[in-house]
């Protein structure tokens, strides 16, 4: 089983905001990344929306701006749960 590592959002403030803060998370990892789900949710608890990335770059800093839009980009306010997958040893 390959490790993982989750970050919960909180409500999402603007972008640049959340960019700032889903890069910082990805930095700490010291792993090379495989793969990322993210799971968007409403003030409300109901799940909005779901987007998952299966081959990730290694540039850090486009994959944190394409998860920070897909949290900041729902109807509503929302929150999301973001699942970082290790590549395999």
């Amino acid at each position: 089983m390959a490790a993982a590592a989750v970050m919960s959002t909180g409500f999402a403030g603007g972008l640049e905001s959340c960019h700032r803060d889903v890069l910082n998370f990805l930095q700490i990892l010291r792993w090379r990344v495989a793969s990322v789900e993210v799971k968007r949710w409403t003030a409300e608890g109901l799940l909005d929306a779901v987007r998952s990335w299966e081959t990730v770059t290694s540039d850090l800093e486009s994959l944190a701006e394409e998860i920070a839009k897909f949290i900041t980009n729902g109807k509503f306010r929302t929150g999301a749960i973001v699942l970082v997958r290790r590549e395999a040893l």
